[in-house]
């Protein structure tokens, strides 16, 4: 009897050990977009929530290159501790950003763990600036002249790195040739990013000819004839 009372006690002490085991959870609520950056910044940051029950260890967020968390949003570390209480972590929101010395594209699982829990992953994806510029005005006005054209006015784009920029293009000028010449204007952010725009210009001679006559010229002919010689 008391072997059997033993027996019951073990199971009964395993089948706990084992239902605590599987109890210890970590949660993770939200998803991160693909990071984008300037050379020499920091991303702007992104967010999870992160929580966990019955654990018996804080949680972990480990280590990525290139990434760095917060709690705050202001200060950022290499890698993160949530501290349990109880077994208990509260539902936290956990910033994360690409760093400022990162300057290549990055990709993997972000690894959330605890002991005695189910490691939990955040898929991370991150680009150097892959925006290119965005002109400021949508549509170019036409330049127009009736005979020649000598000089453009460079429009200019914003970029999200490099701020304005100036387009350029390589017309040879003057433009002299009758009719619409397209003139492709190129905005470079010189992070291997580039847009263009096209503006017309538009040569067309609509002004008739004016004729100016010479002076009334008045002789008198030759005697005893009905000419005379004008010169």
């Amino acid at each position: 009897m008391k072997n059997i009372y033993l027996l019951i006690s073990t199971i009964a002490l395993t089948i706990f050990s084992v239902g605590q085991l599987f109890s210890q959870t970590i949660t993770i609520s939200g998803a991160l977009n693909t990071f984008e950056k300037c050379p020499g910044l920091a991303s702007s940051s992104q967010s999870f929530d992160v929580s966990g029950e019955s654990l018996t260890a804080n949680i972990n967020i480990g280590t990525f290159t290139g990434i760095e968390y917060s709690t705050d949003n202001t200060t950022f570390l290499a890698s993160l501790v949530l501290s349990h209480t109880g077994g208990i972590v509260n539902v936290t929101t956990v910033y994360v950003r690409m760093t400022a010395a990162e300057n290549a594209t990055i990709f993997g699982l972000i690894f959330i763990f605890s002991a005695g829990a189910a490691t939990q992953t955040v898929v991370v994806t991150g680009v150097m600036d892959g925006s290119p510029p965005v002109a400021n005005v949508n549509n170019l006005a036409n330049v127009t002249d009736e005979c020649e054209v000598t000089a453009l006015t460079a429009p200019t784009a914003t970029d999200v790195c490099a701020g304005s920029i100036t387009g350029t293009h390589t017309i040879t000028l003057p433009i002299t040739a009758q009719g619409t010449t397209v003139v492709i204007w190129t905005y470079d952010d010189g992070n291997g990013n580039t847009s263009t725009q096209n503006q017309n210009v538009v040569i067309s001679d609509n002004t008739n000819p004016t004729i100016t006559a010479p002076a009334n010229v008045s002789v008198n002919v030759d005697a005893g004839t009905c000419v005379a010689a004008v010169s």
